[in-house]
């Protein structure tokens, strides 16, 4: 799963490109058996690897379908980096190692971050706040998220719930 995740992160623009494949080799290397959760999808042994990969293809496939012949702004590079990103702390959390980081799911990205030197547009942070759905943030009078990520919502939930296994 490694070498097409990789294949996926070469959408990913420069500079921020390769600090996701450093960013990758480290958890590939310290983790190589992460789960993708702790009982609702890809949880077993690697299966944060599937799922990742799932999601970028995933968002691959519905960016040809719905945006790549359209005059749309959304970026593929944008949709590539939140949909690696979306559940980083994930190979922390669950392994064996775990007291030795901290224990809020932000923390843990923040730490990530700064180690690889990590920096964000607001759009691919928007997306990341939103993967999971508007929750909270939902309002009938105005949209919360915007159309990437929606779709990057959309690649995730298509992993996670329609082939979780």
């Amino acid at each position: 799963m490694k070498n097409k995740i990789e294949t996926y992160l070469n959408y990913v623009d420069e500079p921020l490109r390769d600090k996701l494949l450093s960013l990758l080799e480290y958890l590939y290397k310290e983790f190589p058996d992460a789960p993708g959760s702790s009982g609702n999808h890809q949880a077993y042994p690697g299966g944060y690897y599937d799922h990742i990969a799932a999601c970028m293809y995933n968002g691959v496939e519905l960016y040809n379908i719905f945006i790549r012949d359209t005059d749309s702004d959304i970026s593929l590079s944008d949709m590539m980096a939140v949909l690696f990103l979306h559940d980083i702390e994930k190979p922390v959390k669950y392994s064996p190692d775990k007291d030795k980081w901290p224990t809020s799911d932000g923390e843990i990205r923040s730490v990530l971050f700064e180690t690889f030197y990590i920096i964000l547009s607001s759009e691919i942070e928007l997306g990341l706040r939103y993967i999971h759905g508007e929750c909270d943030d939902y309002r009938k009078d105005k949209r919360v998220m915007t159309p990437l990520c929606a779709l990057c919502h959309c690649a995730d939930v298509i992993s996670a719930r329609v082939f979780p296994y």
